[in-house]
């Protein structure tokens, strides 16, 4: 262990829980950008397409509402990430594994969104380019 301690490789615990904050910053960041990004690009989009391709601006809708419920999902994950950080402080575990869950989900649901929010469009430019 003291061989560990004197390795300049191997990160502290608070230099790891520093990484990982960091990570999970950059997670949500990313996870608003492509969700938030994604949703405004639809929103400019879904006013060229209006008047003229109501099927595709039926479909561009619906990818706007998965869009911007990622975007609302990667936003809580920062309140679900404090509220856990507050129950470990208070020694009150079992709420702080289960908000650490919830920001976990949160993450995982939002870059899901943006899969599906995408998925949903394609479906759609592909439906509206096969009728005649």
């Amino acid at each position: 262990m003291k061989a560990e301690q004197s390795d300049p490789r191997v990160l502290s615990a608070e230099a790891r829980t520093k990484q990982r904050d960091q990570a999970a910053s950059e997670l949500v960041r990313a996870l608003l950008f492509i969700n938030g990004g994604g949703a405004a690009v639809l929103l400019a989009f879904l006013q060229a397409i209006w008047k003229s391709d109501k099927a595709l601006a039926y479909t561009t809708i619906w990818a706007l509402v998965v869009l911007s419920i990622g975007a609302a999902l990667a936003a809580g994950f920062h309140l679900f990430r404090y509220r856990a950080s507050i129950h470990y402080q208070r020694e009150d575990r079992e709420r702080g594994e289960k908000f650490g869950r919830f920001y976990t989900v949160s993450a995982s649901l939002s870059l899901l969104a943006f899969v599906v929010g995408i998925g949903v469009l394609a479906y759609g430019a592909l439906n509206a380019l096969a009728q005649p």
